[in-house]
Parts: C-alpha cells; structure tokens; sequence
C-alpha cells in the first residue's frame, strides 16, 4: 500500500519482469505471470497455461481473472476510458487489438510504458496508445491469500520444456555450425597462399593443389550450409509440432 502510494506522489514507474511468451495464444497468461512475479510470485508458463485454460483460441479477460484469483490476486476488469487509465494502480494488464494482451506499467508526461510479452518493453504515445487499446483493463493487487515464492526461472529455464523435445535436432545443428568454420576458415588461407604464390612466381608448382584445396573447401562450405538450412527447417516443423501438442 505504502508503495503505491509513494508512486502515486512521486510518479515512479513500475517494472515488472519481462515475461515472453513462447506462443501467439500465451499472451494472457505471460503478462498473468509478469504481474505475478512483479509481487513476489513466480509461476512456470506451463502453470500459467493451465491456470489460464489456454487453447488454440488463447485465453479471455474471464479465464485471466479467474486465474489469477487461484493465485491469491484480487483481479476485476473494467471498461475505463484512457483519461481514466490515469488514476488506476498499476501494473496492470489491457485487452490489447482485441486479440492480444500487455501490460500497462506507467502513464508519464503522455508516454505509455507496456510490457508485451511478445516484443518485450516499449514506450508509445497517446496517439498511438489510443489505436490499439480496445478499453478493457484487468486490475490487479495482491490480496490477503497471496502468498510470494518461486524463483526466477530465467530464459533458458522457460524456454527448456520446448527445446528438450528437440535436443537431437539442436545438437546436429550445433556440429554442422562447427563443420562450417573449417572451411571458412580454410578458403581465406588458401586463397591467400595463392595470391602468395603467384607473387613469388611459385604458383606452377603449388597451384594446382590450391585450387583443389579451394574446390574442396567452396563445395564442404556450401554442403555444410545447406545441411545446417535443411536442420534449421525441420527444427523449426518440430516446435510447432510440440506447441500445438502442449
């Protein structure tokens, strides 16, 4: 409360942790866990999805609420006109292009501060606020069940449920990035000792060899490039394979 109402006086603007989303449907329950997280509370993704009964469709401004509740928030929506958004406790989250959602963390000098858990912070203003925020708010505040706890999972942990399922894909990926730096590597160093070569007029008895290094060394790049796009693709099927499955 004390906090709140020193923002209030001193116009300090909120931060809440960024929270991305991995999926398009996510939002609702990422800018859920930013919020969370901002009182204390951190919450896997995956619990979030759950809370949130996140479907192909995503989740609404009911199923966030009523999430939230399950994690000790005190959370209402509301329809408040952008002048009015001024006088709200925030963070709080907006129903975002009627099929997204952010979170408001501060109204300063006609600058909105948004947290979207798909393009991380940025700062917009009014004109700009007014073409994409539909009306809708969701305020938020601990209540007397919440209760703090969790640790900070960090990118790579929120990221691990995905990439798990794919290892082997990444781990090939990983070996054709390191195949391709022998001969990227190899071919300046051959054409140099050509160039080399050709100076000191010693291009007869060696040049011949270079030019087979350097074939060699184009036709590996170009077939360890093309192994790496081919990996790249499939990896890029698998996930959305496992996003949809999830």
């Amino acid at each position: 409360m004390l906090r709140r109402l020193l923002r209030r006086i001193f116009r300090w603007r909120t931060r809440t942790p960024v929270f991305p989303q991995l999926e398009v449907t996510e939002c609702g329950a990422a800018c859920l866990g930013a919020i969370l997280a901002y009182y204390g509370r951190w919450v896997t993704i995956e619990e979030l999805r759950t809370a949130c009964g996140v479907s192909r469709d995503g989740s609404s401004a009911a199923d966030i609420v009523t999430a939230g509740r399950k994690f000790g928030l005190e959370i209402s929506g509301w329809r408040r006109s952008i002048a009015g958004l001024k006088d709200v406790d925030f963070p709080a989250i907006l129903f975002w292009e009627f099929n997204h959602f952010v979170v408001l963390e501060a109204i300063k000098n006609g600058r909105y501060y948004l947290n979207d858990p798909a393009n991380g912070r940025r700062t917009i203003d009014e004109e700009s606020f007014s073409q994409s925020y539909t009306g809708v708010v969701l305020l938020v505040k601990p209540g007397p069940k919440f209760k703090p706890g969790g640790t900070s999972p960090g990118i790579v942990r929120n990221l691990w449920p995905w990439l798990r399922d794919v290892k082997p894909s990444l781990a090939y990926i990983a070996v054709c990035g390191l195949l391709l730096a022998i001969p990227g590597l190899a071919l300046p160093i051959i054409l140099s000792s050509f160039v080399d070569s050709a100076i000191d007029r010693t291009a007869g008895s060696i040049g011949g060899v270079l030019v087979i290094a350097s074939v060699i060394a184009g036709l590996a790049l170009y077939v360890f490039t093309l192994l790496r796009q081919v990996a790249l693709r499939r990896l890029s099927i698998r996930l959305s394979i496992v996003h949809a499955e999830r």
